[in-house]
This record gives C-alpha cells, sequence and structure tokens, in this order.
C-alpha cells in the first residue's frame, strides 16, 4: 500500500502539476483504481506536504520536481530551433512531461505528433490530452489495424480484457475489447490445468524443453514473463535448477544469447518473444476457476 500512495504524489499530484488541495479534490484521477472519498483525498494531501516539508529542509529534489523546472524552461526559452516533436507510448508519460515536449514545437502547425494507447498503459495514473493543453479536436485518428500479433494470441488478449475498461488519452471511457483488423493469422495458445505450484514448476519447464528439442525453438527466443520482481528471481532460480539456462530482464542488453528471458511484464514492454509462458495465469488479471498457465506462440 505504501508504494500506491507514493505513486499518488509522484503521477497524480506533482506529475499533473497540482499545486493546491482545492485542484486535487475536484480532480478526476483518470488510470487511479481505487477510488477517493473528500476525507481520504484531504488525508492524500497531508502526506504530500509532509513529504514537501521534509524534501525541503533536506534541500533535495526527487524526479517529480525537476519535469516542472524543466517545462517551465523550455517555456521561457526563445529557441526555435526545433521544427517537431514525436511522442511515442505517450500514455506512460505525466501530464508535466507531456507540457514539456509540447512547449518545444508550442500550437504551430504539425508541430507535435503523439500516438498512444490508453489500455497499454503501465504506469499509474493518467491524464488527458486536454488537461496537458494538447488540442486534437478534429485531428486525431484512431488506429485500428494490428501488424504486430497472431490473432488467436490477440483475440484471446482481447477476451481477457473484455470486462476491463479503461480511460483513453481523450478521457472517454472506453471498454476493453475493442474492434481491431489483423493481419497476421494463426498463433498458438496453450493452457495447462495443474494441482500446485511443483506441478506448475515441472510442466513449464517440460513445456520449455519440448519446444526447444521438438519444435526447433531456441530458448533465446522464449520468456517467462511474471507481475514481480520477487516472482522472477524464482523462476530462474526454478529454470536453472532444471538445467535450462535463464537470463533475467534486468540484466538482459539485447545481445543474441541462448537463454530463456525472465522477467517481469513492465521488462517486457516492447520487447518480442517467439514463445512466452505465464506461469498462473488464473491470477491475472482476475481469478479463474482453476490454475492455469497460458503459454503463447
Amino acid at each position: 500500500m505504501t508504494g500506491y500512495w507514493k505513486d499518488e504524489i509522484a503521477t497524480v499530484i506533482k506529475g499533473r502539476g497540482l499545486t493546491e488541495f482545492a485542484q486535487y479534490a475536484k480532480l478526476a484521477r483518470v488510470g487511479r483504481s481505487t477510488p477517493l472519498q473528500p476525507t481520504h483525498r484531504r488525508a492524500v494531501w497531508d502526506l504530500y506536504e509532509r513529504y514537501e516539508q521534509l524534501r525541503v529542509e533536506r534541500g533535495v529534489l526527487d524526479r517529480d520536481d525537476v519535469l516542472p523546472r524543466a517545462r517551465d524552461l523550455v517555456r521561457e526559452s526563445s529557441d526555435t530551433r526545433y521544427d517537431a516533436v514525436i511522442v511515442d507510448e505517450v500514455q506512460d508519460l505525466t501530464c508535466v512531461g507531456l507540457q514539456m515536449l509540447h512547449a518545444f514545437v508550442g500550437d504551430r502547425p504539425d508541430g507535435l505528433l503523439v500516438v498512444g494507447d490508453g489500455q497499454q498503459s503501465i504506469y499509474p495514473g493518467g491524464f488527458t490530452l486536454a488537461e496537458a493543453g494538447v488540442a486534437v479536436v478534429g485531428r486525431s485518428t484512431v488506429l485500428a489495424r494490428n501488424y504486430r500479433n497472431r490473432e488467436r494470441i490477440l483475440r484471446y488478449a482481447q477476451a481477457v480484457l473484455a470486462d476491463d475498461s479503461f480511460e483513453d488519452l481523450d478521457g472517454v471511457r472506453e471498454r476493453g475489447r475493442r474492434e481491431i483488423d489483423v493481419e497476421r493469422p494463426g498463433g498458438e495458445i496453450h493452457e495447462v490445468t495443474v494441482s500446485g505450484e511443483t506441478a506448475q514448476d515441472a510442466a513449464l519447464c517440460d513445456h520449455l524443453v519440448e519446444f526447444r528439442q521438438h519444435r526447433n525453438v531456441r530458448y533465446g527466443d522464449m520468456a517467462v514473463l511474471v507481475p514481480t520482481n520477487d516472482a522472477e528471481r524464482r523462476w530462474l532460480r526454478v529454470l536453472t535448477e532444471r538445467g535450462i539456462p535463464a537470463v533475467s530482464l534486468m540484466n538482459y542488453d539485447g545481445t543474441t544469447c541462448e537463454a530463456v528471458k525472465v522477467g517481469t511484464y513492465f521488462r517486457a514492454k516492447s520487447l518480442d518473444f517467439a514463445h512466452v509462458c505465464i506461469p498462473d495465469r488464473n491470477l491475472f488479471p482476475r481469478p479463474l476457476a482453476v490454475r492455469v498457465r497460458r503459454r503463447v506462440r
């Protein structure tokens, strides 16, 4: 829970450039899973003010103090060397971060291009483009064609997220399953029911070995993805004990190697693998009736 309040200060209060409690009291907390009553918001603001008091007394800045200063410096500058700014994964910026990038080009025609998807956000807290001062009315386009994923894998993922609505960058609540055209047919989904942790360890390791020996999938093209760093360390140990070469995504530098990549969902962002195993599939994103594992190829 400590991490949740830390994120509230970093991404909601500081990340959206709030300076007064009145702003926070009426703020739509886009992307935050836990609603806060007025008394709770007051308590959070008191925590924020106490944190700021201690920070100032010790003469330090945190990362979320640096961005507003950088934004303001850009706004005050007369430098016009930049013709355009292109921003990908904009949903993972803070509002202040996007305001800084916008300040490099202002509202000049074709000055700012942003690409993002609120459903793919991996960081807590969110904002709308209007809140950041970026006007896109009549100038936005929805990209609805998927060139990356195999069709069976994408449709499976859509079914998992069907009831998980989200708010996109325009502030409109969207249903989890959207209409998407898929360019690449095929793909494989394997779900396995196991009796417990030990059985799951054995089944997953046997599966990796089988695909290596009989399907000619390189260990280096496989991944085991988990939600936490503790789970990552555990699976690295499990694979190593079974004689399966494995490397943590925290230590992976992109160099080709014959080792299964093991890491968190966050670390896997923007990476591609030929074959992915997700242990404890029933726990994420919501409990299901049985313990299963999803393998994607």
